[in-house]
Order: C-alpha cells, then sequence, then structure tokens
C-alpha cells in the first residue's frame, strides 16, 4: 500500500511540474505600415513617377498618383515606412532581409497593363521590391499593391503574381486609382 501511494506521489508532482509554463513563442510581429511610395521610371528615360499612399495626419489617407505614360515600360520599386515613429522606420529592409518570408502582389483591372517581378528571394521565388511595369494604351483604373507574409510561393501561379493559392497573411493591402495617357 505504501509503495502504491508513493507511487501515486511521484507521478502526480511529475504531472504537476510537468504542466510548468514554457516561456511562449513570440511570433514575427506584424509593422505598423503608415505609407507605401510606389516609384517608377522609365526604362528609356523620361520622367520618375510616384504612386503613394500616406496614413500620417488622421485616419483619412492622402493619396498621390501620378499619370503614368502609354506603351512605357517603367523600372518599379515599391517601399513600406512606418511614420508613426521617430526616426521613421524603413519596413522595406525588413522584407528584403525576410525575403524568404514575404512577397508583394500587384493586381489591376487594367487589361492593358503588365507587371513583371524583377528580384527574387534565394530560392528563387519572386519578392516584388523591385518590378517592371509595362502601360498599354490610354486608361484607368485600380491598382493593388498586397505585401504579403509567409505565403505558399511554390504553390499553384504564386510565383507569377496569382494570390489565390499564396496562403499567408496580408502585412498590407492598398487600392490606388491609376491613370495612363
Amino acid at each position: 500500500m505504501e509503495k502504491n501511494l508513493l507511487l501515486a506521489t511521484c507521478i502526480l508532482t511529475l504531472g504537476i511540474l510537468g504542466c510548468e509554463k514554457k516561456d511562449p513563442i513570440i511570433p514575427n510581429e506584424e509593422e505598423v505600415i503608415s505609407a507605401i511610395v510606389f516609384t517608377l521610371t522609365p526604362e528609356k528615360g523620361g520622367e520618375t513617377k510616384i504612386i503613394s499612399v500616406n496614413y500620417l495626419g488622421g485616419n483619412t489617407p492622402v493619396y498621390r498618383s501620378d499619370t503614368l505614360e502609354a506603351h512605357t515600360t517603367y523600372c518599379a520599386s515599391v517601399q513600406f515606412f512606418n511614420e508613426f515613429v521617430s526616426p521613421v522606420t524603413d519596413i522595406t529592409e525588413e522584407v528584403q532581409d525576410e525575403a524568404n518570408d514575404h512577397q508583394i502582389f500587384y493586381q489591376s483591372n487594367l487589361n492593358d497593363l503588365l507587371l513583371l517581378y524583377d528580384d527574387a528571394d534565394t530560392n528563387g521565388f519572386p519578392v516584388g521590391l523591385k518590378s517592371k511595369l509595362i502601360t498599354g494604351k490610354s486608361s484607368s483604373g485600380e491598382l493593388s499593391i498586397i505585401l504579403r507574409h509567409l505565403p505558399e510561393k511554390a504553390a499553384e501561379g504564386v510565383k507569377s503574381g496569382n494570390i489565390t493559392n499564396a496562403g499567408g497573411e496580408t502585412d498590407v493591402e492598398i487600392n490606388f486609382l491609376i491613370y495612363v495617357q
């Protein structure tokens, strides 16, 4: 009887000690993104165009959308900032440092607009910080820029920019009105 009581006490003690809380695993915290700047430089020279949004100064975003030239290839880059802190934090650097864990998706309802990735992570999958934007005829519409954290880059269509099978979590998504003349 004493052996059974001693065995039960040992098992109970081990059970209680085994239930101690461990340090929590802190997931990758989302960054605060208060500004996005999409810079477009004509490949053959010309005026650099800016498409941007900034949330400083309140809840109403301030947009800038320069008119793009028709039938033009632009070298494009996107930057993400947290301007709510001082000094301003360039989130773009973190996206670049963690390129294997991020992908930027560009979606547009303009039929005559083509966006091609011009950078890759260490596994050869696109990141989207650098791209080529090719305009066609004069038109207007929307361009969405979506920064996705931990997308499934090997999933069908994701490498070509189709977000449908990407999964992961959206860090930021913004829609811009764009004009091509």
